[in-house]
């Protein structure tokens, strides 16, 4: 009776968070498309529309993310123009979107096997096999394209006094490995369970 409420507990809290998830897929697909027309209208605006003047007076040394450290000793009161900026921006947040895209998609594939009592099943392990691709490409993916990002912002400001060093991020990296191992647990999980069936 107890194992039987905690699974109807746990199936509830399933379609509760596949909803969430659908909800956040949607909103990170509007924002993509949303991106990708931002991208085209800046592309055809007039650079005069993003001119920048005085933007910056002063002494300062800081580092972005441990990718770059870098310090700025000059005034830097010239005009700039931040098109080439926002035209690198948008593409940086657009695969951080297609990353989360992603990871929506699959969790909702996951939740929706438990809601019909089938969480071994072989989709499974496919989903938890494609999440742990997206985190091992976004630890390499988001750190060099955040290196690349900020030396081009540098470079439109009009100096080099900078620091690049590029690596993956582990966090992402370690997720992804253990996705993977998760991934081939469930795939024997659902060996064993059409080896049940079968002998059923």
């Amino acid at each position: 009776m107890i194992e039987t409420n905690y699974f109807t507990k746990l199936k509830s809290v399933a379609k509760i968070l596949r909803i969430i998830f659908r909800v956040l897929f949607w909103m990170s697909l509007v924002a993509l498309v949303l991106f990708f027309i931002g991208e085209v209208v800046i592309m055809f605006l007039p650079k005069e529309y993003f001119l920048l003047s005085n933007f910056y007076e002063g002494d300062i040394s800081f580092e972005i993310d441990g990718i770059l450290q870098f310090n700025l000793t000059e005034e830097y009161s010239s005009t700039i123009n931040i098109k080439t900026i926002l035209l690198l921006m948008i593409p940086s947040m657009a695969v951080s979107t297609a990353f989360y895209l992603v990871i929506f998609k699959q969790m909702q594939s996951i939740l929706k096997s438990i809601m019909v009592d089938r969480p071994f099943d072989e989709k499974n392990s496919k989903s938890l096999f494609v999440m742990s691709i997206a985190f091992m490409l976004a630890a390499f993916l988001f750190s060099i394209s955040e290196s690349f990002f900020f030396a081009e912002v540098l470079s439109v400001i009009g100096t080099d006094c900078f620091e690049s060093s590029c690596s993956p991020d582990l966090n992402l990296l370690i997720t992804g490995i253990l996705l993977l191992i998760l991934s081939n647990v469930f795939k024997y999980g659902n060996y064993l369970q059409k080896e049940f069936d079968q002998t059923v």
